[in-house]
């Protein structure tokens, strides 16, 4: 009977863990979609119409700020929740201090989770800001790189990033946005 059990919960584990993973990858997904949004368009580049699916399927990998900042901002709402129900439990009248006396109302678990939503969203989108400011900001840091097309005459700037497509190339305060094609020879980092 022991082994049943066992077996009925492992089970339910490995169908929950496949949902909980599916979620936290759909969310970085629209995490580094907002994040490169944030960045190109504090350049002017609307990345929405360069880039693809694939492009945002990986885009929390390509940077690791953006996943750093994903897990962060998932990670937040999470340890907020679990404080709230240790102190529920532990501590029921700090609790009701806490929610100034509203937690013993039928509709604060609702509002709770809607505030939870809306503290990840917030921290989500300030930090998008932050990193699109900073890389406007510090864009001596990025990397220079050379551009050599088929007919031999070259270009350098500063690479702001790249699609399969297109290369946005910062130079002389303008963005030029370079097809990779085979009019392009060779890409070399600086």
């Amino acid at each position: 009977m022991e082994k049943g059990i066992l077996k009925s919960t492992w089970e339910i584990f490995l169908k929950e863990i496949q949902t909980i993973l599916s979620i936290l990858y759909l969310s970085m997904i629209g995490i580094g979609m907002l994040f490169n949004y944030k960045k190109y368009n504090s350049f002017g580049i609307n990345i929405f119409e360069y880039a693809d699916v694939f492009h945002f399927l990986i885009a929390p990998f390509q940077d690791l700020t953006i996943m750093y900042v994903a897990i962060m901002g998932i990670l937040i709402p999470v340890s907020l929740y679990r404080l709230w129900k240790l102190i529920s439990r532990r501590f029921p009248r700090i609790r009701v201090i806490l929610s100034l006396g509203m937690s013993k109302k039928s509709w604060f678990e609702p509002i709770r989770f809607i505030i939870l939503g809306l503290i990840f969203l917030y921290f989500i989108s300030e930090f998008a800001q932050g990193y699109a400011n900073f890389t406007r900001d510090n864009i001596e840091l990025l990397p220079s790189i050379k551009i050599t097309y088929s007919d031999n005459h070259s270009t350098e700037g500063k690479m702001l990033g790249k699609t399969q497509e297109v290369l946005f190339l910062y130079k002389e305060n303008k963005i030029k946005v370079i097809l990779i094609t085979a009019a392009v020879k060779e890409i070399e980092f600086l």
